[in-house]
C-alpha cells in the first residue's frame, strides 16, 4: 500500500528512477502521508478540553494540498516551504493562547523544524534552526509574567527567560543533532546509489558483451546459408528448371517438376527471409522496406507490371525501431498485398511508399486496377492473413479503393526504443 502510494503521488517521469531526485521525492512524500495520517487522528482528542486544537487540520490540509501539488507538477520545495510557514504560524498562535512559553504545544517546533531536515538538510533544514530560535524568542515577548518560580534556578533568572534559554539550547542541540543523523543518512543513501549504478554498469556491459556475441552468431548464420543451403537450394532450383525443360513433351512429368520448382524456390525465399530476420538490423522499417523494394522488382517482372517506390529519407533510419518479429509480419503483409495485386486486380503500375504523417508511419501500396470485393460467406485468406498479422503487431490496417485506385495501407506508431 504504502508503495503504491509513493508511486501514485510521484511524477510518472520520476518513478523508479535511481537519481537523488527521486530519493528526496520519495522521503517527502513518505513523510507526507505519516504526518498527514497522525494529523487526522491526533488533534481529535484534545479538541474536547482545547477546541483550537481543531487549527492542526489547517496543517493536514496543507500535506494532502503538497501531495498533489508533486505530483501534478513535479516540485516539491516551494510546496513544503509554504506548508512549514503556515505550520508554524499555526503552531506559534496555538502556543501563544495555550500558556505560551509554557504551554505543551511547544513540542511541535521541535517537528516542523524535524520535517525541515528531513525534506532537505541544508536548503530548509538549517534555516528551521534560526525560525526556531526566533519563534521561541517572540513567545518569550509575548508570554506573561510566570505564574510560578522555580526554586531551583538563580534568582537573577525568571523562570520564563530559563525556559527561553532551555528551548534554545535544545533548538542548538537539535539541530546539530538532526543535521548528524540527515548528512549520515545521505551518504548511506549514496553508497546505495553507486553501488545500485554500478551493478546496473555491469550488468549492461554483459548484455552489450552477449548481444555482440549474438552478432557474430548472426553473421556466421547467414555466411553459412550463403554458402552452403541457399547455393544447394539454387542449384535445386536450377535443374529443377533444366529438368522440367527436358520433360516438356512428357505431361505426365510436367505437373511434377512445377512443383518441384514452386517448392524449392518458395524455400529458398522463406529461408532468405528468415536469416534476413535475424540481421541486426532487421528490427529497422526503413530496411524492411528496402527488402520490399528488392522483392517487388523482381516479382512484377514476371508480369506485366510497372513496380515504382518512393522510400522514407534516410535521415530517419537511426530514429526508427521495430521488433523484428513486427519487421517480418510488415514484409509479409505486402508480400501478400503485392501478390494478389498481381493475381486479382488487374493493375497495370503498381507504388509502393513509406512516409510519415500525423505521428505514424506509413507503408502504403498503391495500384491502378480493381480487386475482387470479398465474399462475406466466405472471407478474402489473403486479406484475413494481412488483417491478422496487423491487429497482432498494433498496425492499423486499411483498404482503400477510389474508383480508379486501391490502397493497402498499415499505419505504425512511431518509437525510437
Amino acid at each position: 500500500m504504502g508503495d503504491f502510494l509513493l508511486n501514485y503521488f510521484t511524477p510518472d517521469h520520476i518513478v523508479n528512477k535511481v537519481c537523488p531526485e527521486y530519493d528526496k521525492l520519495r522521503n517527502i512524500v513518505l513523510s507526507v502521508l505519516v504526518a498527514a495520517s497522525l494529523l487526522l487522528v491526533l488533534p481529535l482528542p484534545l479538541i474536547f478540553v482545547f477546541p483550537q486544537a481543531s487549527l492542526y487540520y489547517g496543517i493536514f490540509i496543507m500535506c494532502v494540498t503538497i501531495l498533489f501539488t508533486i505530483k501534478r507538477t513535479g516540485t516539491y520545495l516551494l510546496p513544503t516551504v509554504a506548508t512549514l510557514a503556515i505550520g508554524y504560524g499555526i503552531v506559534v498562535y496555538i502556543i501563544l493562547i495555550s500558556g505560551a512559553l509554557f504551554s505543551p504545544h511547544v513540542i511541535m517546533l521541535y517537528l516542523l523544524m524535524l520535517t525541515g531536515f528531513w525534506t532537505d538538510r541544508k536548503i530548509i533544514g538549517h534555516p528551521t534552526v534560526l525560525v526556531n530560535l526566533v519563534a521561541f524568542y517572540i513567545i518569550y515577548v509575548y508570554t506573561a509574567e510566570e505564574p510560578f518560580k522555580l526554586s531551583m534556578i538563580d534568582d537573577r533568572v525568571s523562570t520564563k527567560q530559563y525556559f527561553l534559554l532551555f528551548n534554545f539550547c535544545v533548538t542548538l542541540f537539535f539541530g546539530v543533532f538532526f543535521s548528524f543523523v540527515k548528512r549520515s543518512y545521505e551518504f548511506a543513501q549514496n553508497e546505495v546509489r553507486e553501488a545500485h549504478l554500478s551493478r546496473i554498469n555491469n550488468l549492461t556491459e554483459a548484455v552489450n558483451d552477449r548481444n555482440r556475441e549474438l552478432e557474430g552468431i548472426r553473421k556466421n548464420l547467414a555466411t553459412d546459408f550463403h554458402d552452403e543451403t541457399g547455393n544447394l537450394l539454387a542449384v535445386i532450383n536450377q535443374q529443377a528448371q533444366i529438368l522440367q525443360i527436358k520433360l516438356s513433351n512428357n505431361p505426365e512429368f510436367s505437373s511434377i517438376t512445377g512443383s518441384l520448382i514452386n517448392h524449392s524456390q518458395q524455400l529458398y525465399n522463406t529461408s532468405r527471409n528468415f536469416i534476413w530476420s535475424t540481421h541486426n538490423e532487421s528490427n529497422n522499417p526503413i530496411v524492411a522496406f528496402y527488402h520490399l523494394i528488392e522483392f517487388g522488382q523482381d516479382f512484377f517482372n514476371q508480369f506485366d507490371i510497372e513496380f515504382s517506390a518512393k522510400p522514407l529519407d534516410k535521415s530517419y533510419f537511426d530514429l526508427l525501431k521495430m521488433p523484428s518479429s513486427a519487421n517480418r509480419d510488415l514484409i509479409a503483409i505486402f508480400k501478400e498485398a503485392m501478390t494478389n495485386t498481381a493475381k486479382h486486380s488487374g493493375a497495370k503500375n503498381v507504388l509502393l511508399r513509406m512516409f510519415i504523417e500525423n505521428g505514424y508511419l506509413n507503408v502504403e501500396l498503391k495500384d491502378d486496377g480493381r480487386w475482387k470485393e470479398p465474399d462475406p460467406s466466405s472471407p478474402s485468406s489473403g486479406l484475413q492473413n494481412m488483417e491478422s498479422r496487423s491487429l497482432r503487431n498494433h498496425f492499423l490496417f486499411s483498404r482503400l479503393n477510389d474508383g480508379s485506385h486501391t490502397y493497402i495501407k498499415v499505419r505504425i506508431i512511431i518509437s525510437n526504443a
